[in-house]
């Protein structure tokens, strides 16, 4: 492979200080990568060192890899931190490179497998263009979405391919092949782009919400079945601690009110921003509250709409950039942590809502008549509307059943019909769509909600745990003057549902350690721990503790090493390599079955003046290689045979130029 040009890694370094927003950390990098060529003195660096350096570097990179992910407020931005340092991580190898005699890098060092090959020759390469493309990499990751980027790619990637240019190409033709590689390499730059919002929205989303609630942030619908995907699953998405008499029965995170051919829609209102009292205390409502719970979830992305009690007036210790208040209710948040833990200061029963509005009255006009009939046969019709919602919710809990399996019927086309007519039975959201609408068309405005119910107590943990399969549904009606609860849904529901559930005792337990991990990694600084406090507690200790070991075994290794086992390497040492290269582009390459002396024997004294020395030395070299005594590691030893061979290979050299 052709050597890059010169300063394309100071050039692509350079771009990524100043499009990465690290100016000072681009121009040290600049210093040392472009610096080393110009230090006079090279190092005769074996393979040992190349990977001993390599094994530091990827222990440095581990445990940044891990101070990131500790440190980050949410997964996507861990990792584009962590690729958006990578020149930073990779330079010592580029620079151990350009200090070593021979340039290169052996393979041995980048790859476990050929370790345990130290008979054969040692491969090496060249690691400049693919340095370069990681600088590359860590730019198009963390730079602002601006023409600038795909500039800086044209112009790196034109120059990258300079030397592949064909000797004595037209300038012309040249300048076109230059164009189009300009063309070509900002398209990739863009094309990161493109497939880092791909990641970021699928991939990553992916994993994020395995361990995250469903963010409602900026769902505008839901259709009935969402909720009741019916997977029954026992995963933890959140856990509530609070007094007996405090605990909210419900937590909620979603309002609609318009319904139409079983799909619910969100208000579409405006959105109060909530002004913070010091730093993350958030006041929704001046009134006087008297029941808190300390609620624990992970929302991905660090947005989305907040669960909480009905009836919040206050968010204390909540780690958001931004909160809202909808007109509706709904709490959203934005710019936050993936991990939550704050508390909600509720009353449970006022809720900050706004009054009705004409769509809280409005039903399809197909459904009237049943739901007429509905009201009137569960005695509602004519009754005041806290007393029609009480009979409304009696009439569901006597006469309907609560099912998690529905069959067919999930398939009709009309699926609310079937409920209230022929079967009967349903889940939550069947229960909550026939008590909003029949509600509805007896004139009190109502309203459908979700969000999650808070019933299992856990006493390992000390706290409620609330599961996915305790996500609910009900119906706020507008009674009083006030926005009121309706919950249509059979008591029965959460028995049923827990019977269908299968044990996760491991789960759970996993769930409760990692819980109170994240509740130390992300505590604020005035409780101690906390990211501010991850350096000392974590990284520091740890690289360490792993530095110590490398070290120790490597001197242990070294004591204990025979010399002739190490002479046994030179085969394998970039010297001998570069050797074997000068012979071969003279046209003399060494058969596989040829010994190094058999080898310089078939050289014509007429054309190698330097045969004699050339036989001496491997005279010496096969002794050090197959000799069980081996040769000293004294003056006579290893480090005149390396420095033997180097010197034959700069005079051979010297005839044909360097060798590729």
């Amino acid at each position: 492979m052709s050597a890059p040009p010169r300063f394309l890694l100071g050039a692509s370094l350079g771009a990524w200080g100043w499009l990465a927003g690290k100016p000072l950390a681009g121009a040290l990098l600049v210093i040392l990568v472009e610096g080393a060529p110009l230090v006079r003195q090279r190092w005769q660096f074996d393979d040992r060192e190349f990977e001993r350096v390599t094994d530091l570097t990827s222990i440095g990179f581990a445990l940044f890899a891990v101070w990131t992910w500790l440190a980050s407020r949410d997964l996507a931005q861990g990792i584009l931190d962590l690729l958006s340092w990578l020149p930073a991580l990779l330079a010592p190898l580029v620079v151990m490179q350009r200090l070593s005699e021979s340039g290169r890098f052996p393979l041995s060092a980048l790859f476990w497998s050929l370790r345990r090959r130290r008979e054969t020759p040692a491969r090496s390469m060249q690691i400049d263009y693919a340095y370069f493309c990681h600088v590359l990499v860590a730019t198009a990751a963390t730079a602002p979405r601006t023409l600038d980027l795909g500039m800086v790619c044209s112009v790196l990637g034109a120059y990258a391919l300079w030397p592949w240019r064909r000797p004595g190409a037209r300038a012309s033709w040249w300048v076109l092949a230059a164009i189009a590689a300009a063309a070509v390499a900002g398209a990739l730059g863009f094309g990161m782009t493109i497939a880092q919002r791909f990641v970021e929205a699928r991939v990553l989303d992916h994993f994020r919400d395995r361990a995250s609630i469903a963010s409602r942030a900026d769902r505008s619908r839901t259709a009935i079945g969402d909720l009741g995907t019916l997977e029954q699953s026992g995963r933890i998405v959140l856990r509530v601690e609070a007094a007996p008499a405090s605990r909210p029965p419900r937590l909620r995170d979603g309002v609609f009110d318009t319904y139409q051919s079983g799909v619910w829609y969100a208000p579409v209102s405006p959105m109060r921003s909530i002004a913070p009292v010091g730093t993350d205390h958030w006041v929704l409502d001046a009134r006087p509250v008297e029941h808190r719970a300390r609620i624990s979830l992970w929302l991905a992305g660090g947005r989305g709409s907040l669960p909480v009690p009905e009836g919040t007036a206050r968010l204390d210790a909540l780690n958001a950039g931004i909160v809202q208040a909808a007109a509706h209710g709904t709490v959203l948040v934005a710019q936050g942590a993936e991990f939550l833990d704050f508390t909600a200061r509720f009353d449970g029963m006022s809720l900050a809502d706004g009054p009705p509005t004409p769509r809280d009255l409005s039903v399809p006009t197909r459904l009237a008549p049943l739901l007429q009939r509905t009201g009137e046969e569960a005695g509602a019709a004519t009754l005041p509307p806290a007393a029609a919602a009480e009979r409304l919710r009696a009439f569901f809990h006597d006469t309907f059943a609560y099912t998690v399996r529905l069959g067919a019927n999930e398939a009709t086309p009309r699926p609310l019909d079937a409920f209230l007519t022929t079967d009967r039975r349903g889940h939550c959201e069947y229960f909550a769509t026939a008590a909003t609408l029949v509600l509805r068309q007896m004139g009190i405005p109502a309203r459908y909600v979700t969000g999650y119910a808070v019933e299992e107590w856990s006493e390992r943990e000390g706290a409620f745990v609330v599961r996915a399969r305790d996500g609910h549904a009900w119906t706020e009606a507008w009674i009083d003057g006030r926005w009121q609860s309706v919950d249509a849904t059979p008591p029965a529901w959460r028995a049923l549902e827990s019977g269908e559930a299968s044990a996760r005792p491991i789960g759970d337990t996993l769930s409760w350690l990692y819980h109170r991990f994240n509740r130390w990694r992300f505590a604020a600084p005035e409780d101690g721990a906390g990211p501010n406090a991850l350096w000392l507690l974590v990284i520091v200790p740890l690289a360490g503790w792993v530095l110590w070991g490398v070290m120790r075994r490597s001197r242990r290794a070294r004591a204990e090493e025979p010399a002739s086992l190490e002479s046994r390497r030179i085969e394998s040492w970039p010297e001998v390599v570069a050797l074997e290269r000068a012979l071969a582009n003279l046209g003399f390459a060494r058969l596989p079955s040829q010994s190094i002396r058999g080898w310089v024997r078939t050289l014509p004294e007429e054309q190698f003046p330097e045969r004699a020395a050339l036989l001496a030395w491997a005279e010496r070299h096969d002794r050090a290689r197959y000799d069980p005594a081996g040769i000293s590691r004294s003056q006579d030893g290893v480090a005149v045979l390396r420095t033997e061979a180097l010197a034959l290979a700069r005079g051979l050299e010297a005839r044909t130029g360097p060798a590729a």
